[in-house]
């Protein structure tokens, strides 16, 4: 068999490769590893509060994610696939440590999160957010419950739609749009009042 290049492999989409894995080219996961290492650390710390154990989590996902290949449907996108297990990682994470003190959203967002949530093409009110509310947006995100944060940060730092959403949280897609429409209302309202105490 021909050896394939990184080139080659770096080309491919997290589905082909994904489907390579589970014919046997168990080497190539690991450049799903690589795509989704930095990602789920984010998305995880954001539910554990340090970065050791996210890392430790994410081990963890990784390890699960190869085992569990052969259960990814490859008619269906990767991201929310592995976004599900850590998910479910984290989760299990908490309840093994409820004493731990979770972090909120907004101690996690670097500036580059905060570029990527006020450009993306939204909505007029969204529209709105990128105009006016670049400087107020991180400090209002991490005000929001974490329910609330958790779909923002996947929906609009993550891009996903609201049916991977849906996937991830095992929620019905409107719930997850209910989610995202209260969300962004709240933080409307948070930063109003913001304004309003300057």
């Amino acid at each position: 068999m021909q050896k394939r290049t990184s080139k080659e492999l770096g080309e491919k989409t997290d589905e082909e490769i994904a489907i390579a894995v589970q014919k046997g080219q168990h080497d190539d996961f690991a450049i799903l590893a690589q795509r989704y290492t930095q990602k789920l650390t984010k998305y995880t710390l954001r539910y554990v509060g340090t970065q050791d154990a996210a890392h430790d989590i994410i081990q963890d996902v990784m390890i699960k994610a190869h085992q569990k290949i052969n259960t990814f449907d490859a008619t269906r996108k990767f991201s929310p696939w592995i976004y599900r297990i850590a998910h479910n990682e984290s989760v299990n994470y908490l309840k093994k440590h409820r004493s731990h003190t979770k972090v909120s959203l907004d101690t996690q967002l670097s500036l580059d999160d905060q570029r990527a949530l006020a450009d993306v093409e939204l909505s007029s009110l969204d529209a709105w957010f990128e105009r006016e509310l670049k400087e107020q947006m991180h400090e209002a995100i991490g005000q929001l419950p974490d329910h609330y944060a958790e779909v923002i940060h996947l929906r609009y730092i993550e891009e996903l739609s609201y049916k991977e959403i849906a996937e991830i949280l095992d929620k019905p897609t409107s719930t997850v749009g209910t989610l995202v429409r209260r969300a962004k209302k709240d933080l409307l309202e948070i930063i109003l009042k913001q304004n309003e105490e300057r």
